[in-house]
């Protein structure tokens, strides 16, 4: 029987009693992936005219830097799924960038700026911090404190 994957970040589930002398392998490909997922950034370039659709190797990096010389106003979509991510607009070019979950909703993001997105797996919301949940498209830190630590709670203990 093929060994199946985690829901949110595709980690390899050998199954009990299979995958014989393997387990070290897929452990070590999963400790990679979760050493990526605790620390690591990434510059992309974007499609500079046109909507982006971020991958797995991409998006599974807590920090993402996007690039490109826009030509026209873009998106920049994370996968139907729950998570976190700090994300700054490196691009160039009069025109908009806009992060959301594919299907959902989103934010746009000014050029040089940085900014906490969390997405429910439905949606991507800003997290501002003290900004009240009625401004600007955010949520107060109250909200987002409870987000990301259920988030992170059932990451980690679930």
């Amino acid at each position: 029987m093929a060994e199946t994957q985690t829901t949110r970040f595709a980690f390899s589930k050998p199954n009990v009693g299979e995958e014989t002398d393997a387990w070290g392998t897929i452990w070590n490909l999963n400790a990679d992936e979760m050493d990526v997922r605790a620390g690591g950034y990434i510059s992309f370039g974007i499609n500079a005219g046109s909507d982006t659709v971020l991958a797995l190797a991409t998006y599974t990096n807590p920090v993402i830097i996007l690039t490109a010389t826009l030509s026209a106003n873009v998106n920049v979509e994370f996968p139907a799924t729950e998570g976190w991510w700090v994300v700054k607009n490196g691009t160039t070019g009069d025109f908009t960038l806009a992060l959301k979950v594919t299907g959902g909703t989103g934010v746009v993001i000014a050029r040089g700026d940085w900014c906490m997105i969390y997405s429910d797996g439905t949606n991507a919301e800003l997290v501002q911090w003290g900004v009240s949940a009625g401004g600007a498209g955010g949520t107060d830190f109250a909200d987002a404190q409870e987000k990301l630590g259920a988030h992170l709670a059932h990451q980690w203990f679930t």
